[in-house]
């Protein structure tokens, strides 16, 4: 797996971060001597991005993106099934922070998903949207 990593704080209450990553995937097994049953093997690229912004020392907006996208397409067999996946998933999400009191934090998030599977013939593919609330606080 290789990565790259990058943190930019452009002004003083504005946080960037973004993560890179691809990853070159194998897996063999004992019956691959079989011309019928191939090893698997693809790539995996994904990327990560996502801010946050203070609003003031209370409140803060958040926001974030990933991608991530596979390729283990059918290997070339003269022998057996042709197997293999590609996929491609993305989320967005939006969101808002306060801190109440000392140790308590409200959140409320919104959450955009799509999913896309050509290899399955689209039976796997999906779309959501979900809404989050969240209270956090420290017990002590």
């Amino acid at each position: 797996t290789a990565a790259f990593n990058a943190t930019l704080t452009p002004w003083r209450r504005l946080f960037l971060s973004t993560t890179l990553a691809y990853h070159n995937a194998r897996t063999v097994t004992s019956a691959n001597d079989s011309p019928s049953v191939a090893p698997y093997e693809g790539d995996i690229y994904s990327v990560l991005a996502s801010g946050t912004y203070a609003l003031n020392p209370k409140t803060d907006l958040t926001a974030s993106y990933s991608f991530s996208a596979a390729d283990f397409g059918p290997q070339s067999l003269a022998d057996g099934l042709p197997l293999g996946m590609k996929y491609q998933q993305q989320a967005l999400q939006v969101g808002l922070r306060r801190r109440i009191a000392k140790g308590t934090t409200f959140g409320l998030q919104y959450s955009l998903y799509h999913y896309d599977e050509p290899s399955s013939g689209g039976f796997n593919n999906f779309n959501a949207q979900a809404v989050f609330a969240t209270l956090s606080f420290a017990l002590r």
